[in-house]
């Protein structure tokens, strides 16, 4: 909000200043200009935000973020004509899968419930069955409500267990009849958008092959106030391989769940990551739809929408991930993140502790790149490494005395290369990976500073799996927050960077800011990549001189089935674009910026247009991660 507001003081500023230098600006053509009609809205505007911002301070309740989520929710969600359209619609659809949806119930508050079973029976789709498995340990009044629903609808179904039974077992399942297409599952306390179905049934129209699709999500409190909306990524392994992001809404084949086995009670707490673990593992045919189709129940003992407090156990976790490396016959091991969100992390084992070449571009500046070198020596962990620093038109003579001292330190792993030409980064790169000798290739900044000894063995915990490309980390400013985080196509319609400015701690996204995600790309400040990965793209694009080009080497990367990943326990310190300073102050280097950003937009606006792990529904024009707004 403050960033808006500064940038429209900005405008203002410059509009005045042009004004003044025609001679055309006088105190009464201020008056004017701000008594208009579009000046008065504008002032109305910045009043309503500064009331927003001193609520937000004052009273914790952020008005902005809430109104922004009310205009979306008008704009997206399905009216009574819309939802009375697709009804009729739906007679032409030429697949009509039968849906078996699995309610289990225990100790339900008979609102919340009466809403739950209403919201499946209200959709608009109809070819599908309510299995309720009640616990039989519940009340009266619980067992009539769902009595008279199994009543009421011949597609409600009413599965008694005795107390003795898992209230997940799948004994008596709809599992193993022979009706049903599809399964999913409908908690309690939770209600489904009304199209939730026929979305999902639309979208099978145009892809038969699809075996699993989830959906967005948002929660609703008991009033049914809608409020923080989880736009999640398209398909992303690594991410969900950190926690189970896909979350409630998940359409899974039938068949599919039956083959690896249904739920499995002996993973109690975790048993929906567990079946989804097994299920991915059968099919790369996985489905998201950026549709707010699901809306779990907040501020209730049984509600797992919030990421800090899912319905699973960090022990649990451990126990269904280490079961998925065993099964995938990776070697690692699993350890609770800790934070009490249940959530874990993943710690491969390295297969070859084989050499790291990592690549420093430099022009002068000897004092940061004897920051960062000494962080290096001193307190990497990796056995077998070698610097190889490349020199771009230094002529400071202290720096060349510098090299000749790091010469004689380290005869063996330090290589010096100096390369005379305009400066070029793509083209520093490319020559710096044809003399490296390493496995891996390690590009860094000169102006950064290690923090962990064991950086480089995270990042080649990823780097060295079979379909990842490129591994970025944590990037912070000296005071601590957070400079770079991974990167965002079409962000102010080329890229940016993630959580900037945020607190190094801070959760981010629903705690994104610290979980291993994938990401389109990463910055080049801080870049793993295998070489044989590198030369697989022809390395770096050297038509992009100056921007974007790291950028452009992860999207190549990606274009040819690779994955990136974003790892979050590795922090490095940045104090970004030391050496070259601002890369256009000058008429010429903004000339450069244009061209370098209309060769990058013509060659990825695809990925511009929809960055498949940033979510349509959120902001590329204001502070990323928020809900998209008018003016996106």
């Amino acid at each position: 909000m403050l960033s808006s507001l500064k940038d429209w003081g900005q405008k203002l500023y410059i509009a005045l200043r042009a004004r003044k230098r025609e001679g055309k600006l006088s105190f009464f053509h201020v008056i004017v200009i701000l008594t208009s009609k579009k000046g008065l809205k504008k002032i109305l505007s910045i009043a309503l935000k500064l009331v927003a911002l001193i609520l937000h301070k004052l009273l914790g309740y952020n008005f902005s973020e809430k109104l922004d989520y009310y205009r979306f929710r008008k704009k997206h969600f399905p009216s009574n004509i819309q939802l009375r359209s697709m009804q009729e619609s739906q007679s032409a659809f030429n697949f009509r899968p039968k849906i078996i949806v699995i309610m289990p119930v225990y100790d339900a508050t008979s609102g919340f419930l009466k809403q739950a079973i209403d919201s499946a029976l209200n959709q608009v789709y109809e070819n599908w069955e309510l299995h309720i498995i009640n616990d039989q340990r519940n009340s009266s009044d619980t067992n009539e409500i769902i009595r008279s629903y199994s009543e009421l609808d011949d597609r409600v179904k009413a599965v008694f267990k005795s107390a003795s039974e898992h209230s997940l077992s799948f004994s008596k399942s709809p599992l193993v009849f022979p009706t049903g297409d599809f399964v999913t599952f409908l908690y309690q306390n939770d209600v489904l958008r009304l199209d939730a179905f026929y979305q999902v049934v639309k979208h099978l129209q145009t892809h038969p092959s699809c075996d699993m699709i989830y959906s967005d999500e948002d929660q609703i409190d008991g009033k049914g106030r809608h409020s923080k909306p989880y736009c999640k990524p398209d398909w992303s392994p690594e991410t969900f391989y950190s926690r189970n992001y896909i979350g409630k809404l998940v359409v899974i084949k039938k068949a599919l769940v039956e083959s690896v086995g249904g739920l499995r009670h002996e993973f109690e707490d975790a048993e929906g990551y567990d079946l989804l673990l097994r299920v991915i593992e059968k099919t790369r045919e996985i489905h998201h739809l950026p549709m707010i189709l699901y809306h779990s129940r907040s501020g209730h003992k049984y509600t797992s929408s919030n990421w800090k407090h899912k319905s699973y156990s960090a022990e649990a976790t451990i126990k269904v991930l280490e079961d998925s490396l065993i099964r995938r016959n990776i070697k690692g091991t699993v350890v609770s993140i800790g934070d009490g969100s249940g959530d874990c992390l993943i710690r491969y084992d390295i297969s070859d502790f084989t050499k790291v070449s990592i690549i420093i571009p430099t022009r002068n500046k000897h004092d940061y790149c004897e920051t960062l070198l000494n962080s290096i020596f001193e307190l990497t962990t990796w056995p077998d490494f070698e610097i190889i620093l490349i020199d771009n038109n230094s002529d400071d003579e202290s720096f060349f005395d510098w090299v000749e001292k790091w010469k004689k330190r380290e005869p063996v792993r330090f290589l010096y290369i100096r390369e005379e030409s305009v400066f070029n980064f793509s083209r520093l790169m490319n020559l710096a990976a044809a003399k490296a000798s390493g496995k891996y290739l390690l590009l860094l900044n000169n102006d950064t500073e290690i923090i962990d000894g064991s950086w480089i063995n995270r990042m080649v915990e990823f780097c060295q799996q079979t379909e990842i490309g490129a591994v970025g980390v944590k990037l912070l400013y000296q005071n601590n927050t957070v400079q770079h985080a991974g990167v965002v196509i079409g962000y102010c319609g080329v890229a940016g960077h993630t959580f900037v400015g945020q607190d190094r701690f801070s959760s981010g996204y629903f705690g994104m800011l610290n979980r291993v995600n994938n990401y389109s790309a990463v910055t080049a400040a801080c870049l793993m990549v295998k070489k044989t990965h590198f030369e697989l793209v022809n390395g770096f694009e050297e038509e992009l001189a100056i921007e974007f080009n790291d950028v452009d080497f992860c999207l190549k990367l990606l274009s040819k089935g690779l994955r990136n990943v974003y790892v979050s326990d590795v922090e490095l310190y940045h104090y970004e674009s030391i050496s070259r300073g601002h890369p256009h102050k000058t008429l010429k280097s903004y000339q450069q910026h244009i061209a370098e950003l209309r060769f990058f937009q013509k060659k990825w606006n695809n990925y511009i247009l929809r960055d498949p792990y940033y979510n349509p529904n959120l902001s590329t024009q204001g502070e990323l991660y928020t809900i998209k707004r008018r003016f996106d």
